[in-house]
């Protein structure tokens, strides 16, 4: 989630390095900020995957029913 957030605030976070840098190690490439989605979309996937299985321990019995009416 909180890559989510700096992806969506990219043009601030660059704009805030820029203005109050001391060096360059700070400042993120373009290839930085495709990288972080790229890590952003496979994470997802098992957060979605977790959240799952996080509902079905939560009600099995509402899954179960699910299913067979399904």
């Amino acid at each position: 989630m909180m890559i989510s957030t700096a992806t969506k605030l990219k043009t601030a976070i660059n704009l805030f390095c820029h203005q109050y840098r001391e060096n360059n190690d700070g400042l993120l490439s373009e290839k930085d900020w495709q990288d972080l989605q790229k890590l952003q979309d496979f994470l997802l996937f098992f957060y979605a995957d977790a959240s799952l299985d996080a509902s079905i321990k939560d009600k099995p019995q509402q899954h179960a029913l699910a299913r067979r009416a399904g």
